[in-house]
């Protein structure tokens, strides 16, 4: 049986530049303002949560309550303060930004 190697700071590179992609396109989409800074760090919020698969004591908080809570802290870091309304609407994009990145 083959036997496989998963280098960590390449799965945190590669989730930091598609999360940074998906944040891009969230904007874009919403027509907002954005700050790089603010992108990487919700990009590396997000490459940080994907670590959590690498750590056994962690693999709880896989779950799709806490996806959906990194995800909206994501959108919150790079986002707010933003009306509630307009932080819903880019919520959507960034869902469909991610849905549409994952699919291809």
């Amino acid at each position: 049986m083959p036997a496989y190697v998963v280098y960590v700071d390449q799965v945190f590179l590669g989730s930091l530049v598609m999360n940074m992609m998906i944040l891009w396109a969230t904007a874009r989409l919403g027509k907002v303002t954005y700050s790089r800074w603010r992108l990487v760090a919700g990009g590396a919020l997000g490459a940080l949560y994907s670590l959590f698969l690498f750590i056994p004591a962690l693999e709880g908080y896989l779950g799709p309550g806490y996806k959906l809570l990194v995800s909206l802290l994501m959108v919150a870091v790079v986002f707010l303060p933003s009306p509630p309304k307009k932080v819903l609407v880019l919520l959507a994009y960034f869902y469909i930004s991610t849905f549409a990145l994952g699919g291809t």
